[in-house]
């Protein structure tokens, strides 16, 4: 029996080789995820336990906006929760300021 795929046969004993998934443009260009001064506000209040509804008032923005941006961010970082989330914002905290996730990401420096 021949394997199809889109329609097209493959033969017998064709294999499918797994394609790896397209990678965001910002992959491509620096080699890894970059987020932007407004995603990174999103991770800092998120990891702060902040709801999208306080996310959304403390930013001016909608729910919906902060769920969109949200997802955009946990796709680019491949995380796959809150929880991965909060974790990416602590350790780059870490990374960035020796300490917390205080502070992280706002561009005022380290938290005080």
């Amino acid at each position: 029996m021949a394997a199809r795929q889109h329609g097209v046969s493959l033969g017998r004993h064709a294999r499918i080789t797994p394609q790896p998934p397209a990678q965001h443009r910002c992959h491509k260009r620096l080699g890894s995820p970059q987020l932007s001064p407004r995603e990174r506000e999103i991770v800092q209040l998120v990891a702060e336990g902040k709801s999208n509804k306080e996310v959304a008032s403390a930013l001016v923005i909608t729910i919906k906006t902060v769920a969109t941006y949200r997802a955009h961010i946990m796709a680019k970082l491949d995380l796959h929760s809150t929880d991965d989330l909060v974790r990416y914002a602590t350790r780059s905290s870490s990374a960035e300021y020796g300490s917390g996730a205080g502070g992280w990401g706002l561009g005022r420096g380290p938290a005080q």
